[in-house]
């Protein structure tokens, strides 16, 4: 990955898991224009789509595991890298960390794929489903820019 890409993918993950942490755990009962229906807090947003609370809390789980994997990458593993390298490099030119981190932001992709049909289901407006759409826009622009023409190889 080149410089530049490897900034923009570096802002993105930023972005990424700071914006999962918001909600998941500083906002999780509090109220926010974009939450789906009439919730009030990310129960009842869970209850409005119809699944059950043990469903938000596996996702908030992943989802918060996945942004410490994602602030790990950006501020701790680019220096283990450095002495790590050869140790973690992969068939496909990708190391082992950032296969990590692609798998995570796929899954994050399937994710918000269905919040934003959830969002449709449920008729809500579309700047309800803005944050989900663009998380979602990030998450895949992170995986092509770290994979690359390796993202074939990969799956």
């Amino acid at each position: 990955m080149d410089l530049i890409s490897f900034e923009i993918t570096s802002i993105l993950k930023l972005i990424i898991a700071l914006g999962l942490l918001n909600v998941w755990v500083l906002r999780f009962n509090q109220s926010t224009s974009y939450r789906c229906g009439d919730a009030n807090n990310m129960k009842e947003e869970f209850d409005n789509y119809g699944f059950a609370s043990w469903f938000m809390y596996a996702i908030g789980a992943f989802k918060v595991v996945l942004a410490g994997v994602l602030l790990w990458s950006v501020f701790v593993r680019e220096f283990t890298d450095l002495t790590l390298a050869s140790s973690t490099q992969s068939v496909y030119g990708l190391t082992a960390y950032d296969t990590i981190d692609i798998i995570g932001l796929l899954v994050l992709s399937i994710i918000m794929i269905g919040a934003i049909i959830m969002h449709i289901k449920l008729k809500d407006s579309i700047l309800k489903s803005l944050p989900a759409f663009l998380m979602l826009v990030m998450s895949l622009a992170c995986v092509l820019l770290m994979a690359g023409n390796d993202l074939l190889l990969l799956l």
